[in-house]
């Protein structure tokens, strides 16, 4: 679109404009009443393409155009209102997306929630997947190391220190998952950004809440084959072959 401006106009103290070719009357430039901030009009999740201009109803050839009521009533007695009025008003009035801004909202987001509504599936099958990987490590660990750990028991070490011996190698083994978690969020920027909606990819808030959660999670999984540990015999686990 090319736009052309003209600041002297007709009183010499308003901006004029007009796209295409600049007319030579001055009549017919298109006056500047005020300037906005950037807006979205089709979609909330992308930015309008082309410079939008609003023109006055009268005068104008397109006669299509939208209308925000603003009502204390629930969203369906208030459009019925509305409704009813335009009828009234002009029985052949063409009157089409009709409906509370909420709903134009969501309508506009479904894609994008539907796309976040897949990753939560995934990261809970994820979630779930890691916190039985880290039992069935540690579980495997301690009944390959049966003998040592009845050794450890008899030579003087305490439960406590056995329990934390085991969720030692379970948070060890977390913290390398979770550090290969952050590079690869951290690699995978661009593609992140892709699924969220006015919302910045390095929130230290979220990441910190996430960590705190996968942790626990972790160390939940790790404290049933460390309770198995502390529990065992030192005269059974010696027999061990």
């Amino acid at each position: 679109m090319n736009v052309h401006f003209l600041n002297s106009g007709v009183d010499g103290q308003n901006t004029y404009f007009s796209w295409s070719q600049a007319p030579k009357n001055p009549k017919n430039w298109n006056r500047v009443v005020g300037v906005v901030e950037n807006t979205r009009h089709e979609t909330l999740d992308t930015n309008q393409g082309e410079p939008l201009i609003y023109r006055p109803i009268r005068g104008t050839e397109n006669r299509e155009f939208s209308l925000l009521i603003k009502s204390d009533l629930p969203s369906s007695e208030a459009i019925q209102l509305v409704q009813r009025s335009l009828r009234e008003l002009d029985p052949l009035l063409t009157v089409f997306r009709v409906g509370s801004l909420e709903s134009f909202m969501d309508q506009s987001l479904a894609s994008r929630k539907g796309l976040l509504s897949l990753v939560a599936t995934y990261a809970l099958l994820a979630l779930f997947l890691s916190t039985t990987g880290v039992f069935g490590l540690l579980a495997y660990d301690v009944s390959t190391h049966l003998k040592e750990i009845g050794i450890r028991i008899s030579i003087g070490a305490s439960r406590t220190q056995v329990l934390w011996h085991i969720l030692r190698k379970g948070v060890v083994y977390g913290a390398i998952g979770l550090g290969l978690g952050v590079f690869a969020t951290l690699v995978s920027q661009q593609l992140i950004q892709q699924f969220l909606y006015e919302t910045p990819v390095l929130d230290v808030g979220v990441y910190v809440l996430v960590i705190t959660v996968l942790f626990f999670t972790i160390l939940l999984a790790s404290l049933v084959p460390a309770l198995r540990a502390v529990h065992i015999n030192p005269l059974v686990a010696l027999r061990q072959d």
